[in-house]
This record gives C-alpha cells, structure tokens and sequence, in this order.
C-alpha cells in the first residue's frame, strides 16, 4: 500500500514524457574538464530551483495570499497559477497545505515529472548571434523565441527547438547569489565565524533576509525563471493566454518586461517596481500591466516560495 502522500504525489503530477532542456557550454571550458563540470551542475541546478519555485507556487497558493495580492489583482489568481501550473507540471491541491507541500517535494522524482516541451529549450552559456551579454549592460541572461521553429534546413539556426535561453557568463545572479538550499541554510561560509554552526549571515536563512521583498530572496536560478515567462511555448495550452497577454508582432502573445511604467518605477524589475506595476489600471485594450511583466511572476513565485519555507 502507498504511504499517503507518495498517492497525493501521484494525483498531482500531470502525466508527461519527461526531458531536461539541452546544455551548450563554451567551447574554450570543454578543456578544463573540472571547470566545464562545474557549470554543467549549476545550470541543472537552477533549472531545478526553477521548478521548485513554481510547484511550491501551485501547492501553497492562495488567492487572498499577501504574497499573490502584492504583484497580482485578485481576479487573475486562477490565471496565474495556471502559468505556474505549466511549468510545474502539477495541478494544484484542493486544499492547500505547507506541510502536505513539504512532503510532496521531498518525495517526487524531478526528471520523470518534467513537461516535454523542455525538449524545445537550449539553455546557453555562450552568446547567441546577434545579440551578445558585452553589449548591454547588467544583463544577466536573454531568451530568443524562434516562432517559426523547426528550422531543419537553416544553418543560421543550429537548434531546432523554438526557444534560446542564453545565460550571461558574467551575470551577477552567478557571481552574487547561491541555490535555494543553500540560500535557506547556507554552509559555514555563510555563518558567522565561519561556524557551521554559527547564525547565518545577514542575506542567508529565514531570519537574514529581513521582514519584505529583497534580493536576498533571489537563488541563482532566478534568471531562469523571470526568461522562461517570456518563453510562450509553456504557456500556449493556458486558458485565456491569449486574452490576457498582449500579442508581440510576429511572435504572437508573448509576456516581455513592461515598458509604461508608473511613477516612482525605475524599471520593471525587482519587487518594488513589479508591486507598483501591479497598482497600474488595465491599458486602454483591456489588458493588466502586471500579467504582462515576467518580474511579477517571479517575485510572486520568490515571496510565496520564503513566506512557505520560513512560515511567515
């Protein structure tokens, strides 16, 4: 007989063929085999915190949740966990609860619950022509969404799945930020005195990152996860997808980083920014500014994931 919630585990999970998106790493790592490992295991890595962000989104959420109201109006809650849904490849409980949370995560194999659409996702470590990370300035990563994918007979496109995710080799979120698990209960390096038994440091643990939204909030995969929202490809099959996103010339509804901000905005980025968006009126062709900006996904998805974690 199943223990109770390896079966709750089986109700959620969405039946798939399971695949991991494809890794290109930079030729001139291919040498140094220890190096190569290294960013090989991080860019899993993120990729799985990706999904746990989103899964611990669909299993805890709540339409009256702080968290969701602060980047969300109310109305749109069915819609956006319908986006983390996507992602998460899970439908959410009936009744949610953290501790019926902790135990479906803690028990599920990543790999075998993953959607196939991954299979159409090359995530890169190199730059992609003609967009390249030295040419704009703090720019953590880019995705490229090829809307006419496959493109079996052209050699400017090497891959023949529909999105590019590139990954900046200098990007802050690699050089300044660490995985979840490491976040939530850093080593000793992240302990006053260097103890492993030490407080955490002011930016790690539930108490080191204060009492609201921060970047001490963000694990390294967070670039992932604000790209993938401007990825259509996982969110096509969404109800009302194309009624609540704008649509992107060629490339169809498409969410971006949006451009009208609000005043007191300094760009669409970051927790305050993405709450003002939130404050700003539907457009004059009906459609919310914040459903529209990735950054409002992920810090929905950063809030809800330490509000779980911490409880509070």
């Amino acid at each position: 007989m199943l223990p109770a919630f390896v079966f709750i585990l089986l109700l959620f999970l969405k039946c798939t063929s399971a695949t991991r998106p494809r890794l290109a790493i930079q030729d001139d790592l291919k040498s140094d085999k220890a190096k190569w490992n290294t960013v090989n295991s991080i860019l899993k890595t993120e990729f799985n915190d990706m999904i746990t962000l989103a899964r611990v989104v669909v299993l805890t959420g709540s339409d009256c949740d702080e968290a969701f109201l602060r980047y969300f109006k109310k109305d749109d809650y069915p819609f956006v966990q319908a986006m983390f849904g996507a992602i998460a490849n899970i439908d959410a409980p009936l009744s949610p609860d953290p501790n019926e949370a902790l135990q479906i995560l803690s028990t599920f194999d990543l790999d075998s619950t993953l959607s196939n659409f991954w299979g159409e996702l090359l995530v890169s470590y190199e730059d992609l022509d003609p967009v390249t990370c030295a040419e704009m300035e703090n720019l953590d990563g880019y995705l490229i969404y090829d809307y006419e994918a496959p493109r079996p007979l052209d050699p400017r496109y090497p891959w023949k799945g529909s999105g590019y995710l590139v990954l900046c080799r200098d990007r802050a979120t690699m050089k300044y930020t660490v995985p979840l698990e490491l976040l939530g209960n850093p080593p000793a390096w992240g302990r006053e005195g260097g103890e492993a038994n030490g407080e955490p440091l002011v930016g790690f643990g539930c108490d080191g990152m204060g009492p609201r939204d921060t970047g001490f909030m963000e694990p390294t995969g967070v670039t992932h996860l604000h790209e993938i929202f401007h990825w259509p490809v996982p969110f096509l099959q969404v109800e009302d997808y194309d009624k609540n996103i704008k649509e992107n010339y060629d490339n169809g509804h498409q969410i971006l980083d949006w451009e009208d901000l609000p005043a007191g905005a300094t760009d669409s980025y970051g927790p305050y920014n993405a709450m003002l968006i939130n404050q700003l009126p539907l457009t004059s062709d009906g459609f919310s500014p914040a459903l529209n900006n990735a950054e409002n996904y992920v810090w929905y998805a950063l809030s809800k994931y330490w509000s779980w974690k911490c409880g509070k």
